[in-house]
């Protein structure tokens, strides 16, 4: 005669079988199966050139797919800063995109590269020359989509960022000479020298201040030298 203990253990073994059953049942099933794959935060980016670099297949089940793969593939793209993936119920995925903000651009062999504020590089829209600041007399390293400028690109890039960001609004070219002293061309133009790289940010409030007050008057300089205790400005 079956004991109760005997029962019980028949009926975890049914609810066991019974609930691999229902598991695989929903796995298999056609109503969380990948239909539509919605890609958001694409502004440069092509939506569907996301979809194919996903690798994500219409078919799959929402099961089984491995988010994780999916955004370590869409970080290989260089103008990609983030993404994240997460299924949308029954048959969707959501791939949320972050693309990379240009700060300047940077000519590499013919090529043109935006940099963004945390100095990577990545391909240039067409839109963006003349639009944005041109880093000049920096090296560009290898140059490579997803590579990072060196040293000199990075402290060079930061004086058009932080405190002094009104600053990137008004310059068409930032270069670096052979001496290692800073030279902001503004879209006036206004040839401005800010001395040496390591000085150059703690003269950027100063410009800023000069250019305040020759805005308010009209006046219109051909250059404004910050290398000395006070400004010298030379004007048409």
């Amino acid at each position: 005669m079956e004991t109760t203990a005997s029962r019980s253990t028949y009926l975890l073994v049914f609810l066991f079988f019974a609930a691999v059953l229902a598991s695989y049942s929903l796995v298999e099933s056609s109503l969380f199966t990948l239909t539509e794959v919605e890609v958001r935060g694409a502004e440069t980016l092509d939506p569907e050139r996301i979809r194919q670099m996903s690798g994500l297949v219409p078919g799959e089940s929402l099961f089984t797919l491995d988010l994780g793969a999916v955004e370590e593939r869409l970080r290989e793209e260089p103008r990609v800063a983030s993404v994240r993936a997460r299924r949308r119920w029954p048959d969707g995925v959501i791939l949320s995109v972050v693309e990379r903000r240009p700060l300047a651009l940077l000519s590499n062999e013919g090529t043109w590269l935006a940099v963004d504020p945390s100095a990577v590089l990545f391909p240039a829209d067409p839109g963006w020359k003349g639009a944005l600041p041109i880093l000049t007399g920096v090296d560009a390293g290898t140059g490579a989509p997803g590579s990072a400028l060196g040293e000199q690109g990075r402290r060079l890039l930061g004086l058009l960022s932080g405190p002094a960001a009104p600053i990137s609004q008004r310059a068409s070219e930032l270069h670096l000479d052979e001496q290692g002293e800073v030279i902001l061309y503004l879209r006036d133009p206004v040839r401005v020298q800010l001395g040496r790289l390591d000085l150059a940010p703690s003269r950027l409030p100063v410009l800023l201040a000069v250019l305040r007050d020759l805005d308010a008057r009209g006046a219109r300089p051909t250059e404004i030298d910050l290398r000395f205790d006070s400004p010298v400005i030379r004007s048409r």
